[in-house]
């Protein structure tokens, strides 16, 4: 098969496994819409907002590279290298499994943004021990594996923003969680790295 096909197809496997499932399974456990963000102008739905920006320049990236049109998005050729397509795949597939596990162990406590009306568990168990933000990790290696598949100037734009973009909103959770568990999450804080 084709890689960037392939790139394609993971793509929508990533979004129906890494966000659908996930939120779907939260909504069946507890009733409640796992999706917080709103349409607000708060700093947390802005980055709502534009990591729905992201994810539509993922796909775009992704389908002109499969049919045909990557040079519509600026390839870096130099980047066009076996060993990057190689490292990729290995992310994507690793973050991916990685998220996957993370969210499991989030079980009905999992949401996609801050949940202000309905308290949640701190969770420290599991990849909780090692990163305070395991699916933050995953979702930065996962990008991070697709612009060494497809480098280009959107999905550099995709990998730099995202990071940014998750360092912005782990800040504004760190907060919220300081607020809701206090001394406890100071406590985890102190002993447990943000990402590793």
């Amino acid at each position: 098969m084709n890689i960037d096909l392939y790139v394609l197809l993971y793509l929508v496997f990533y979004l129906f496994f890494a966000f659908g499932w996930p939120s779907y399974r939260t909504w069946k456990q507890t009733g409640l819409n796992p999706v917080v963000f709103g349409t607000s102008d708060s700093a947390h739905d802005y980055i709502g907002k534009m990591m729905k920006i992201v994810v539509l320049l993922l796909i775009a990236s992704s389908l002109s590279y499969t049919f045909g049109f990557a040079e519509w998005f600026s390839p870096f050729l130099y980047l066009d290298l076996e060993i990057l397509d190689i490292s990729g795949l290995f992310l994507i597939h690793f973050s991916l499994l990685w998220i996957t596990i993370a969210q499991h162990q989030m079980g009905k406590n999992w949401r996609i943004g801050i949940d202000q009306k309905h308290k949640t568990d701190l969770e420290t168990g599991g990849l909780f021990q090692f990163s305070r933000n395991p699916i933050f990790l995953g979702m930065i290696l996962s990008v991070t594996g697709l612009f060494f598949i497809q480098p280009n100037a959107v999905t550099f734009f995709v990998w730099l923003t995202s990071i940014i973009l998750i360092q912005i909103q782990i800040r504004l959770e760190e907060e919220y969680l300081t607020g809701i568990h206090g001394k406890t999450y100071l406590a985890y804080k102190a002993r447990v790295r943000r990402f590793i």
